[in-house]
């Protein structure tokens, strides 16, 4: 029965004592005992008034309806592997193995993807399927100290979703015009065929002003790209209708979307490996420069690579884990989500690197014809392999000249660029669903879905974002693009990936997150897995961004953009900002990044909060549940090391006729 602190319950009193007036002449007759009906009144009305002062953060039970889920375990890996296979394996892989020594960036990355990326991927699928909700309210139910990492997560995906459909709507234009014999970006215009810019580099010139028209700084030119501006329109159109009948039409979709892929990186792995040329390629790839292990600046774009890849830290894979049974094993899917993602991207770099190996033994030999005016002919092929474009620019300029190249027939380019561009659509949209998922779960979980209607909501997020999308879609998109991946995206999910591992392994209690993995899997946690959570994991990810930002203060890169976002060959590698868009990368940043520090203050500090935040219920009987889980005991030395107790579930050990069961610690 619910009072108001500090106040006696009412069966605990006794019944009134009698009172008498100070005026002798008129005494009062002593009060009746209350009756049970008015004890239950009373009881009511302080129960509703102390219900009045909580501030609802979830549906309520009594309007709540049933969570959705996938058709079938098949169904939720596709979807998990769509969401983190996607453009980044494609393009960011290759590009940062380009930047940092080819096979020398291997090594440190298959290294972070064990020490990091499985033990955070089971974190978050054993959060999501553990506590039946979006990333903010998962773990606001795991400890109300932790709600804020679901609101950061909720911010990086809407920055991720964003930038991410942008690039998608260049893969759309690109789509489109490979519906011709003569692709357009392989030639220059009439009007240019004097530029020496364009005839130097045709595929180039093309992506930078006819496709994104970019200016040549963020302080020159202004305007909107309208052709690029319908495409991303039409992009978030393709998600909307994609998304529009909820969990069940993603499913449907994502069969095609994350399976055609592989498909496209099939035909040109084998196209590129009978190229001539691709040995030269290939050798970059796996003939590592060790002298770069001891660069820290590898080991850091490891790190952000293999979070970003495998699109931890984003909330998506917590929602879509919240739509499967209680009871499946999670660290099975954590391993094989975060192992097909990793070959993958080799998958991915075999054919790309293949390609590349055959375009630089092309341009050598063209260069020493005298066929490129101008070159450099002291360059030899391994120089040409290591010349590397911005992220976009290995997509849309490095491989639409290679796909020209390889496609030996009539229609050949034609062919091959249709498919391949279809690939990047299919990558952009997979990822986009995953992201939008992350922070479409949170709106579900406030009951904004049952008041509105999922429709609506989504149709509103679409359009909203559809209509924000302009700025990428302006004369300095490339630019924003740049700004979101780098301060919104790149920085934001490493500080909320060391959130994500303290808040299981220091606050939440890892002696509660191994029972709770128990529960799911009916196994006990792997030692291996408790060193990585608990220790290894926070620890390595702490030495990442502190070596980042001592990095970048002695190099002065700290909000800078890539250099090769401008359009002149032999640019400065890095440019500064103006102060405003300096201004708006820091508010990226600190607005994913805050809610974790600021949550744990306003839950410890104003008692308000404290009292207030209710992130609802689960939506199964947890207690049924855990009589159901056969006790087993912990190692002293694990109980040392790890903080454990001795059982992990104590007070289960009295239906095991436990010889001695005064020895269980209470949970």
């Amino acid at each position: 029965m619910a009072t108001e602190e500090g106040s006696i319950p009412m069966d605990k009193r006794g019944p009134p004592k009698s009172k008498k007036s100070k005026s002798k002449k008129n005494k009062v007759q002593p009060e009746s005992e209350p009756t049970g009906n008015q004890e239950a009144a009373h009881s009511d009305k302080k129960r509703k008034n102390y219900q009045l002062t909580k501030i609802d953060l979830a549906q309520k039970e009594e309007t709540k309806e049933p969570r959705e889920q996938f058709d079938n375990l098949f169904q939720y890996l596709l979807a998990c592997i769509g969401f983190t296979v996607g453009l980044g394996n494609v393009w960011r892989f290759p590009k940062v193995a380009l930047e940092n020594g080819g096979g020398a960036f291997i090594v440190p990355w298959l290294i972070v993807t064990i020490i990091q990326g499985i033990p955070l991927m089971t974190v978050e699928l054993v959060i999501g399927q553990r506590f039946r909700g979006g990333p903010l309210h998962s773990y606001g139910r795991m400890n109300k100290l932790c709600w804020g990492i679901g609101a950061s997560m909720g911010f990086v995906s809407v920055y991720l979703s964003l930038f991410y459909n942008s690039i998608l709507s260049c893969g759309f234009m690109y789509f489109f015009n490979s519906f011709t014999k003569d692709l357009p970006w392989l030639s220059c215009p009439k009007k240019h065929v004097n530029n020496t810019e364009c005839t130097s580099n045709p595929e180039r010139f093309y992506f930078y002003n006819s496709i994104v028209n970019a200016a040549s700084s963020l302080e020159e030119g202004s305007g909107v790209v309208w052709p690029l501006s319908f495409a991303t329109a039409f992009a978030w159109l393709v998600v909307f209708l994609a998304m529009l009948f909820g969990v069940q039409s993603v499913g449907k979709v994502i069969y095609f979307t994350a399976l055609y892929p592989y498909l496209m990186l099939t035909i040109l792995f084998f196209i590129g490996i009978r190229s001539d040329g691709a040995v030269r390629g290939l050798e970059y790839l796996f003939d590592p420069d060790w002298s770069k292990m001891g660069d820290f600046r590898v080991w850091q774009a490891a790190s952000e690579h293999v979070l970003f890849s495998t699109s931890l830290a984003f909330g998506g894979l917590i929602a879509m884990a919240s739509y499967m049974p209680v009871k499946n094993n999670t660290m099975r899917d954590a391993i094989v989500i975060v192992v097909v993602n990793s070959l993958t991207s080799l998958y991915a770099a075999f054919g790309i690197f293949s390609i590349k190996g055959h375009m630089a033994k092309d341009e050598y030999r063209r260069c020493q014809d005298d066929e490129i005016p101008g070159c450099d002919k002291t360059l030899t092929i391994k120089d040409y392999i290591a010349q590397d474009d911005s992220s976009a620019g290995l997509v849309f300029i490095s491989m639409a000249k290679a796909l020209e190249l390889i496609g030996k027939t009539e229609y050949g380019a034609s062919v091959l660029s249709t498919m391949f561009y279809l690939m990047i659509i299919t990558l952009g949209l997979d990822s986009t669903f995953g992201s939008m998922q992350g922070y479409l779960s949170i709106l579900k979980d406030f009951g904004v879905m049952k008041k509105v209607g999922y429709k609506w909501v989504l149709f509103i997020c679409c359009a909203c974002s559809a209509t924000f999308a302009t700025l990428f879609a302006s004369v300095h998109g490339v630019y924003f693009i740049d700004i979101f991946e780098k301060y919104g995206c790149n920085s934001a999910h490493l500080f909320v990936g060391l959130f994500e591992f303290t808040a299981v392994g220091w606050i939440y209690g890892f002696n509660n997150f191994t029972r709770d993995f128990k529960l799911l899997t009916d196994k006990k946690l792997p030692v291996p897995f408790m060193f990585l959570i608990k220790y290894v994991g926070p620890i390595t990810i702490s030495i990442t961004l502190i070596g980042q930002f001592v990095l970048e203060a002695e190099d002065d890169t700290f909000l800078t953009l890539d250099g090769d976002l401008t359009y002149l060959d032999g640019g400065a590698k890095l440019i500064s900002m103006p102060w405003w868009a300096e201004m708006i990368a820091m508010l990226l940043l600190l607005s994913a990044v805050i809610w974790f520090p600021l949550g744990v203050i306003m839950t410890c500090y104003i008692n308000r909060a404290r009292k207030t935040f209710d992130w609802g219920e689960i939506d199964f009987d947890y207690e049924e549940l855990k009589n159901d889980v056969k006790p087993s005991e912990n190692p002293s030395w694990q109980q040392m090391v790890f903080f454990l107790d001795k059982y992990d579930y104590p007070e289960n050990l009295v239906n095991l006729d436990d010889p001695n069961p005064k020895q269980s610690s209470k949970v």
